[in-house]
């Protein structure tokens, strides 16, 4: 049988759906290879995961839209283009933002290959704060606390977004 909701296949009699967390009263009427027909619920039942990853997203959408803010209100003509600079970027992240607030999936996709780089860089940061922390006394500590944080915000990052995923593995 087939979710009525995300259409995977489904063993028969199933009542609800292990991907999309579909709920559906048995049916009598339901035989092999036949949807059930009627109670089928859509919602899934809000989560910690779900509340994270809006609030990473409103995050990321409110932090860009307030770094073009920002870069616009000192933009001066001596700064030699290090404003739109700023700007680009920051509308970059509000962009983003907003694609993880609605689910687009290529920008899920883009955010996880981000974190990916991130969670490398943070990891090869680690390495070189480890053998400069020592010439850099507090400052290398202080930098080597900056990229464990960063490493973890990727790594939760790719699991939040993995956990709100509403598709069916492909298999």
């Amino acid at each position: 049988m087939r979710c009525p909701r995300c259409s995977a296949s489904l063993p028969d009699g199933a009542g609800s759906c292990q991907y999309c967390q579909a709920v559906w009263a048995p049916n009598a009427t339901a035989g092999p290879g036949r949807p059930p027909v009627a109670g089928v619920q859509f919602n899934r039942p809000e989560t910690w995961t779900t509340k994270a990853y809006f609030a990473v997203a409103a995050w990321w959408t409110l932090s860009g839209v307030w770094s073009v803010l920002q870069a616009a209100a000192f933009a001066t003509e001596k700064n030699d283009g290090g404003g739109a600079v700023a700007i680009a970027f920051g509308a970059i992240s509000a962009i983003v933002g907003l694609g993880l607030l609605l689910k687009v999936e290529a920008v899920r996709n883009v955010v996880v290959i981000m974190a990916c780089f991130n969670i490398l860089f943070g990891l090869f940061g680690v390495v070189m704060s480890f053998f400069l922390a020592p010439l850099a006394g507090i400052w290398g500590a202080v930098i080597m606390l900056r990229q464990f944080i960063d490493i973890g915000l990727a790594g939760l990052m790719i699991f939040l977004i993995g956990e709100t995923d509403t598709r069916t593995p492909n298999f």
